[in-house]
């Protein structure tokens, strides 16, 4: 009796897993219910809440947990809102990407390592690594301006990136008061700094969020 007891537990956590064509693994997430801690490599995926809402618009909102490698910890909240056109992930952690796929009323955890060429948003303080590079965001500031009138606030952010590769390193500082920033991004127009061999394209930005959509190619 002992032996299948645990046969069919270790039947039920395998089988509630899929993996995917591209090193990848999809867990299944199930709306009002809770949904069991995943051991992924050397993360530990704790689902804490997820809300999701199918009429009249998706509304999706899955708050998690990352302890990754017993030692390095992380919380957030992977949000889709169809109404306002807000969707905050891929997000990064550790060299990990953590997306949701949503197929009708299904809904899917995807969890895949971190490479170039691939989106993803990066949280304020977060590090990336892809073989020889990396890159960090190291700092995030908000200023208010007075104009000439002395009658009007401008709100401005500034952001630091740190890329490395081997030995070598380089900060790339921008803000979203010059160079009319958010028109650029509203028209899709490309925005990226050349480094090396590398390019870093910023895709968007969440400002009250902190958090940056990147994209890291090689020349």
């Amino acid at each position: 009796m002992k032996r299948k007891i645990c046969f069919l537990i270790f039947y039920t956590m395998f089988t509630s897993l899929n993996f995917g064509d591209d090193m990848s693994i999809i867990i299944p997430l199930k709306n009002g219910q809770e949904n069991s801690s995943i051991q992924y490599e050397k993360l530990n995926i704790i689902p804490v809440s997820l809300w999701f809402i199918s009429e009249p618009k998706h509304y999706i909102r899955f708050e998690f947990k990352v302890i990754f490698d017993e030692n390095k910890e992380n919380s957030t909240v992977l949000i889709y809102n169809e109404n306002e056109m807000i969707k905050n992930y891929p997000q990064l952690f550790e060299n990990y990407l953590f997306d949701l796929e949503i197929i009708g009323d299904d809904i899917n955890l995807k969890v895949e390592k971190f490479d170039f060429e691939k989106l993803f948003f990066m949280e304020y303080s977060q590090k990336a690594t892809v073989e020889s590079f990396s890159i960090s965001f190291v700092d995030y500031r908000k200023k208010w301006y007075m104009d000439r009138k002395n009658n009007a606030q401008y709100e401005c952010f500034f952001f630091t990136l740190l890329l490395s590769d081997g030995d070598e390193q380089k900060e790339i500082s921008f803000d979203t008061l010059s160079g009319n920033f958010d028109d650029l991004l509203n028209n899709n127009e490309e925005i990226f700094f050349e480094w090396k061999n590398y390019k870093i394209y910023i895709l968007d930005i969440l400002y009250e969020e902190k958090i940056i959509k990147l994209k890291i190619s090689i020349k």
